[in-house]
């Protein structure tokens, strides 16, 4: 379980980042940052974050001004540990950003995006061994993640070739995420069924959700 309140408070949207508006945020973020290696999915997330981060400070004011906040994501671990050839189950683990709510707003996309950038450049073999051997030694079952507890976690991937199924029904129009596991601040990435964008899926509160829509600087390159 990931919360300790009612999941069906929250509501879920999705949107669309086409292949174009992704290049103009990569462009942004980098030029901010004054870097190259800043890549589109580090961009857009980012992006999507901070619109989050707005969205919950207008709409609670029960948020603590300037507290810490997080961003997680998984980190696969297939290619980073040796495993055997028999092992066919999921090999990932946790990751995660830890800054303060203020340095995000205030410094802008370029600052966030580098800071998902330099957490995924930490993740190598020996990170991720690291990782898995604590885990192992102080392994929990349960989470719990409050209302206002900031934290946004990613879950899946554009790479993953969703699409590819075919059950008889016809050409897919849309993949979403099912209602298992959903909290205040999950973040579901897909490709886009026309393979020319991304599909971001997020669940929050309807004030946060309605924040987010009315966000100019969000909305600006979101595609509809």
């Amino acid at each position: 379980m990931f919360s300790d309140f009612d999941s069906a408070s929250l509501l879920h949207r999705v949107f669309h980042f086409s292949k174009q508006n992704i290049a103009k945020l990569k462009s942004r973020a980098n030029s901010k940052a004054g870097t190259e290696k800043i890549s589109s999915l580090q961009s857009l997330l980012a992006h999507v974050w901070r619109s989050m981060l707005r969205g919950r400070r207008s709409s609670n004011n029960s948020i603590i001004q300037n507290q810490e906040v997080y961003f997680s994501m998984p980190v696969g671990t297939r290619d980073r540990i040796p495993l055997q050839n028999s092992y066919f189950g999921n090999a990932i683990h946790g990751a995660k950003v830890a800054t303060t709510e203020d340095d995000i707003l205030h410094h802008g996309l370029g600052y966030t995006a580098m800071k998902l950038h330099e957490m995924v450049n930490r993740q190598t073999k020996e990170q991720a061994i690291k990782t898995m051997e604590y885990l192992s030694a102080n392994s929990r079952t349960t989470h719990s993640f409050s209302r206002n507890s900031n934290i946004c976690m990613l879950s899946s991937s554009p790479r993953f070739y969703v699409y590819g199924n075919e059950f008889g029904w016809g050409k897919d129009i849309a993949v979403r995420s099912g209602i298992g596991s959903k909290f205040d601040g999950r973040i579901t990435v897909f490709a886009a069924a026309d393979s020319n964008g991304i599909d971001v899926e997020v669940y929050s509160t309807k004030e946060t959700l309605e924040a987010m829509a009315n966000d100019a600087e969000f909305i600006e390159v979101v595609t509809f």
